[in-house]
């Protein structure tokens, strides 16, 4: 469920949007440095299938952790994920997107409110203060998956979140 990307800055994209992400690193990808990495340990070795199962189940729990209002504190100094809400005060037509569907109808822009929310703004963020110094050239892209699981918890109100 939860496939995290942590995308270099630099990263060259192509297509439409932020998410069309050129040579995106996956689980399959890391396997030849795990193997490089436990090089000597044979206890250790793992089938390629057996790792990207592991790897995918940790990240299924993580994103169950994040849906019911916990955060993720990653190892070695990279920071933490967390959900948080926020509830802004600036004019909507400012901080909303247009609900187009909406606006179609009526012939006049209508922006989205928030009402299943009780106009509340949720977003997975990662907060790197205090991590490495390089962290601030890395980012974070939540999947589909997550984004969609985040939805339904905030739809069905099941969980309550950090408060920005």
């Amino acid at each position: 469920m939860l496939d995290i990307r942590i995308e270099q800055v630099g990263s060259m994209f192509f297509g439409r949007g932020l998410n069309k992400i050129k040579n995106p690193y996956t689980l399959s990808d890391f396997y030849p440095e795990y193997i490089d990495w436990i090089e000597g340990k044979e206890l250790y070795t793992l089938r390629q299938a057996d790792f990207v199962n592991i790897i995918s189940d940790f990240n299924r729990v993580v994103a169950e952790k994040l849906l019911e209002g916990k955060e993720f504190q990653m190892p070695a100094g990279m920071g933490r994920i967390k959900i948080l809400k926020s509830k802004d005060g600036k004019p909507k037509t400012v901080v909303s997107a247009i609900d187009w569907a909406e606006t179609n109808k009526l012939g006049k822009v209508v922006h989205f409110r928030n009402q299943h929310s009780d106009g509340y703004r949720y977003k997975i963020k990662w907060e790197i203060s205090g991590a490495g110094t390089n962290s601030s050239k890395y980012y974070l892209i939540p999947c589909r998956a997550l984004k969609r699981g985040l939805a339904k918890v905030i739809k069905e109100r099941l969980t309550d979140f950090y408060q920005l």
